[in-house]
């Protein structure tokens, strides 16, 4: 018999392990992602006041919907985020360049070692000024 949503609605355990496998992540990632999102489902569902069957399957998928939607939006964020190219901000800084550019994420290079890992624009200027020797 389909019911309306309860405002303490809690998902099964089983929610969190199903996203978990899905998205391949641990199950405590899943749960704080759904724990992230009980809000928003919640609000919407007690808007809509639509019964449903199953309340666990509803929030599964919308979970997986939300899980897709946020990680394509943040691999656009990861190639383009509001930092700025911190390597092309910090070569302008050495040439005494001022203009706006478009705001992209950079990552710390250095040669023969994989890394993606993200620097802050000072920490890129100092890696910079490092491997060419300008001082400023």
């Amino acid at each position: 018999m389909p019911t309306k949503i309860s405002p303490d609605y809690k998902p099964s355990p089983r929610v969190s392990e199903l996203l978990s496998i899905r998205y391949g992540v641990e199950v405590e990632r899943a749960a704080e992602f759904i724990g992230h999102e009980m809000p928003a489902f919640l609000m919407y569902w007690e808007g809509t006041g639509k019964p449903k069957s199953n309340w666990d399957s509803t929030c599964l998928n919308w979970m997986d919907r939300n899980w897709e939607s946020k990680k394509e939006a943040a691999d656009k964020n990861h190639k383009r985020s509001p930092q700025g190219d911190v390597f092309d901000n910090a070569l302008d800084r050495v040439k005494g360049v001022e203009e706006e550019k478009p705001k992209r994420s950079a990552y710390r290079f250095i040669p023969r070692e994989e890394s993606t890992e993200t620097m802050t624009a000072d920490e890129a200027f100092e890696a910079l000024r490092g491997m060419t020797g300008v001082r400023l």
